[in-house]
């Protein structure tokens, strides 16, 4: 096996052992069991309905690089709770933004671990965490941020509107009001 990260024999073992778990319980479904489509454009409502929560992967994790995909907005858009397994501050973007996000019911602080894989360790216990709470806990926590899953879906259909208009504006000019594109 080439390793590309010095990431430690120790870490490099747990690694190896936890993907050897994995591989014993394959084939697993992890999301549809149809592989022909690539479902980056479509957002299912089951997925969203038979969970309690998101752990939202995006692309870039290790990198100093912030990078937000589809997979952030899906949650969003399906309201949906989440965990956001991103770059350093990338809840601290979606703030600067105007998103609110769950800290207070979600220990959010992974976000400030500038270190990528003792920010996943944090996620990693917090995901344990909210994985482990009782019906009646989660229909509480559910209860508890209704407000700001209905506050994010809200204001992200006003939010990604406003980006076009930047882009109208950007290509056309003055010309876009004579057009009405905007």
């Amino acid at each position: 096996m080439n390793v590309h990260f010095n990431l430690g024999k120790a870490f490099r073992n747990k690694l190896l052992d936890c993907a050897e778990r994995l591989r014993l319980r394959a084939p697993s479904i992890i999301d549809v069991d149809e592989w022909d489509t690539n479902h980056f454009d479509t957002s299912p409502p089951w997925p969203y309905e038979k969970t309690f929560f998101s752990l939202v992967s995006e692309s870039q994790v290790v990198e100093d690089t912030l990078f937000l995909s589809e997979k952030i907005w899906k949650a969003i858009a399906n309201r949906h709770p989440f965990v956001l397994v991103g770059s350093y501050k990338t809840l601290d973007y979606l703030h600067k933004e105007g998103f609110k996000t769950f800290d207070g019911w979600i220990d959010e602080s992974y976000d400030k671990e500038k270190h990528p894989y003792k920010r996943i360790s944090k996620i990693i216990r917090e995901v344990k965490r909210l994985c482990s709470m009782s019906q009646s806990e989660m229909n509480k926590f559910l209860s508890e941020v209704d407000d700001i899953i209905e506050y994010n879906f809200n204001f992200y259909k006003e939010w990604s509107y406003k980006g076009v208009d930047e882009i109208i504006d950007t290509f056309f000019g003055q010309r876009a009001k004579e057009l009405n594109l905007i």
